[in-house]
C-alpha cells in the first residue's frame, strides 16, 4: 500500500511531464466510454444465454396482466360456479359445486 505514496513521492518532479487537461480527456472519457458499454452489451449477451428461461418468464409475467384484464369472460364476481360434475382419476365422480362451496 505505501509503495504507491513512495514511488509518487520519489518521482514527483515528473508529473510535470504529463500532459495538460485538454481537448484529449474528452476523447479519452468518450473511449472509456465506449470500452464500459461494449463490456456491458457482452455480459448482457453472456447473461441471456444463462437465462433463457428468466427471460421468457419475465415477458410473460409484464405482458400476461394486460392480457387477462382485457378479457371479458361474461361472469359477474360472486356468480356461483355451475354445476359440473367430472371423474378424478379413479373414475370417481367429482362435484366441482361441493368443492367450491368448501373452499374459502
Amino acid at each position: 500500500m505505501t509503495a504507491l505514496l513512495v514511488v509518487v513521492g520519489l518521482f514527483s518532479g515528473s508529473v510535470t511531464a504529463l500532459p495538460r487537461a485538454g481537448s484529449w480527456m474528452v476523447w479519452v472519457k468518450k473511449l472509456s466510454g465506449v470500452v464500459l458499454l461494449g463490456m456491458a452489451e457482452y455480459y448482457f449477451i453472456q447473461m441471456g444465454q444463462v437465462c433463457d428461461e428468466i427471460r421468457m418468464v419475465l415477458t410473460l409475467a409484464l405482458a400476461l396482466p394486460p392480457a387477462l384484464e382485457a378479457q371479458d369472460i361474461g361472469l359477474a364476481v360472486g356468480t356461483q360456479a355451475p354445476a359440473v360434475t367430472v371423474e378424478d382419476l379413479d373414475g370417481k365422480p367429482v362435484d366441482l359445486v361441493a368443492i367450491s362451496a368448501s373452499t374459502p
